[in-house]
């Protein structure tokens, strides 16, 4: 499936590809779940901030509330596996996205932008490195 799914993309290109992965039920299924962990993850990170938290340690606190909700939403209802295997290896990838994000929320303080804005515009590339990381390496199909 994987060597069909290259070719795809080498004879498609990159702008096709995307748009037949948004096409394909599991994609559409991921932004969807997806958006409502977004949602909630971004509602922790803007009550911490508001409360006064730095914005490291806001985005952590949105990432270990929304770990586990994550984790059973997207493995049932987006990949159709929620083994208690896969659980590590999504702690894994939860833990290489707030670095991201942290990363990222540092730039945009050092460049003085404002961290709501900053933390909304980062929601969508950030969902789908997650997309990514999560098809490929926590619920991967042998």
């Amino acid at each position: 499936m994987e060597k069909i799914l290259n070719e795809e993309v080498h004879q498609r290109g990159l702008i096709s590809h995307w748009l037949h992965l948004f096409m394909r039920a599991q994609f559409l299924r991921f932004l969807i779940v997806g958006g409502i962990n977004t949602a909630f993850a971004y509602g922790v990170f803007s009550l911490g901030l508001f409360i006064g938290l730095h914005y490291a340690v806001a985005s952590l606190t949105s990432i270990i509330l929304g770990m586990f909700f994550s984790f059973f939403t997207q493995g049932k209802l987006v990949f159709k596996s929620n083994k208690p295997e896969e659980l590590l290896r999504f702690l894994g990838v939860a833990t290489v996205m707030y670095l991201v994000h942290t990363g990222l929320l540092k730039v945009a303080s050092t460049f003085e932008i404002d961290l709501y804005l900053a933390g909304a515009v980062l929601t969508v590339p950030l969902a789908l490195l997650s997309y990514v990381l999560n098809k490929h390496l926590v619920f991967r199909r042998n």
